[in-house]
């Protein structure tokens, strides 16, 4: 089982945080974000490894963590994107299995994934906690059905592994669940994930003032 995280960067990354942080700041708290999901993911037991694909060789660089390996991707949708990634893990590392985890769900613990790997058949699903998006898939074969990840996925990935004759499994993951899109997601990252290295960013900018003002 190898984990696939991709991971776009800034700028082209979290654009609807830029009312409230400029480029350089954006970027420090996405690389703050993909390393609290790295740390998780290096730290479950269940995982052969992890990749990190991305179009940018810059945002490659802000991985900083032993043991990632990292792809240089060329997809221009994210589907695209992961699509390459896993077939690069299948051909380079025998891959039999993959684990899509978006770069920007800090709350992610290791025992999240291991849960997930555990439960796992042939296409498992963690949906957001909207159900609306997919938080997490894991596919075996990595290529067993086709990727949306358009921000609507969880409904359309469910089908798209009925149309192939699979039954996939459904996993709500609270932790996996949530992700940052808007400055106001920060807000549970402090409440649940006080110790991670986003908190300390959000700290760092004085984020948690105006999340707090805005809140009473």
């Amino acid at each position: 089982m190898w984990a696939i995280v991709p991971y776009k960067g800034v700028p082209s990354g979290k654009s609807r945080l830029a009312e409230h942080l400029d480029v350089e700041q954006r970027g420090v708290l996405s690389q703050a974000m993909l390393h609290d999901v790295l740390q998780a993911l290096v730290g479950a037991s269940s995982l052969e490894g992890v990749i990190v694909s991305s179009p940018s060789k810059d945002a490659l660089e802000d991985v900083g963590i032993q043991g990632i390996e990292k792809y240089h991707d060329n997809g221009s949708t994210l589907a695209q994107a992961v699509t390459e990634a896993a077939k690069f893990a299948m051909k380079r590392f025998a891959a039999r299995s993959t684990f899509i985890v978006p770069a920007d769900i800090p709350l992610i613990r290791s025992s999240d994934v291991d849960y997930a790997v555990s439960c796992h058949r042939e296409v498992t699903i963690v949906p957001d906690d909207r159900e609306i998006g997919t938080n997490g898939l894991i596919c075996t074969p990595p290529d067993a059905i086709e990727y949306i990840f358009d921000g609507k996925s969880f409904v359309p990935h469910k089908e798209a592994a009925e149309r192939v004759g699979i039954t996939p499994v459904a996993i709500h993951l609270p932790n996996m669940g949530h992700d940052i899109d808007t400055i106001f997601d920060l807000r549970k990252v402090l409440e649940l994930g006080r110790t991670s290295e986003t908190a300390q960013v959000i700290r760092n900018y004085g984020l948690d003032a105006m999340l707090e003002a805005s809140a009473s």
